[in-house]
């Protein structure tokens, strides 16, 4: 491959699936700031209503509120709802499904909060809605019962509402931890935590950001006018146990200030390559089959 191909191309490493960007030899730090929520705090019927504020700015993000009614035929029906000046992550409708989670719905008009596990993502833009009263669940009869197939269930512990918000003009994300009775009579609030850096990747439950690696090079190391060409020289992180694996992208130089964390965090499989840990510092061709970030084969001359 041309020896100035590499003056073209600029090589991004990213946590992938976690926390940080770094453009190469260079780290970006970022920190997860938790707060404890203590002692826990149930919303029920006879205290139902709790503010969120999640960056502890003195302004209400989110609330959670519970309701209840009692039809003619005296038959109760008993809501909790995620509701706030923020964004929600939710479960969308079937019929406009456009991801890969599993999502539920009553009707094609309703939005219901998802629940996340520990290491799952809070930052799919396309699942955040800012609809005031997304349900979190709806229950209804003696004993209550789920009206619809909702994520929150019976005595569900310590999983996580996705959530985004803003700090000034800048939008950061965040997770909100819950538990939910056995009895649906309550839903606990235990943590809050958000990424002080704006639009970091984030983990569902994370509480320490994953550390940048320490530097990254790149080198035009063979001559066969694909990919493959290019070496790359990782010298890993100080703490890896945060770190599922590094990833790489190709950017074309004169589009560099177009690669934003927000277009990288969801790229498609095939512009982008995985480079797995090792403990150590790595060396390692790209895949001859890697594209650059806009899907264009990465060939000699580009």
């Amino acid at each position: 491959m041309n020896k100035h191909y590499e003056d073209k191309i600029k090589l991004f490493t990213a946590l992938a699936g976690s926390l940080s960007v770094f453009s190469a030899n260079t780290a970006e730090a970022q920190t997860i700031v938790v707060r404890d929520i203590n002692p826990d705090t149930a919303v029920t019927a006879a205290h139902p209503e709790y503010d969120l504020d999640i960056d502890n700015d003195g302004n209400v993000d989110f609330s959670i509120i519970q309701r209840s009614s009692t039809n003619y035929y005296g038959v109760t029906r008993t809501f909790f709802y995620f509701n706030g000046t923020g964004h929600i992550g939710y479960n969308i409708p079937s019929a406009g499904m456009s991801n890969t989670h599993t999502f539920v719905s009553q009707n094609g008009n309703d939005w219901y909060v998802a629940k996340l596990n520990v290491g799952d993502t809070t930052t799919f833009t396309s699942e955040y809605n800012d609809n005031l009263y997304t349900r979190l669940f709806e229950v209804s009869g003696t004993p209550p019962a789920l009206t619809d197939d909702y994520a929150w269930t019976s005595g569900t512990t310590d999983k996580y509402v996705g959530v985004q918000f803003t700090i000034g003009n800048e939008v950061h994300f965040g997770w909100v931890q819950l538990s939910v009775a056995a009895d649906y009579s309550s839903v606990t609030v235990k943590k809050v935590a958000y990424e002080s850096s704006p639009r970091a990747l984030m983990k569902a439950g994370a509480t320490v950001s994953a550390n940048a690696v320490a530097s990254v090079t790149i080198d035009d190391h063979a001559n066969n006018a694909d990919a493959s060409d290019i070496r790359v020289t990782i010298t890993k992180a100080a703490d890896e146990s945060n770190i599922t694996n590094y990833r790489a992208y190709v950017v074309p130089l004169a589009k560099i200030s177009h690669a934003t964390l927000d277009s990288l965090q969801n790229m498609a499989t095939g512009n982008y390559q995985d480079i797995a840990k090792t403990g150590n510092n790595i060396t390692t061709m790209l895949s001859s089959t890697l594209k650059d970030i806009y899907g264009n084969a990465i060939v000699e001359g580009t």
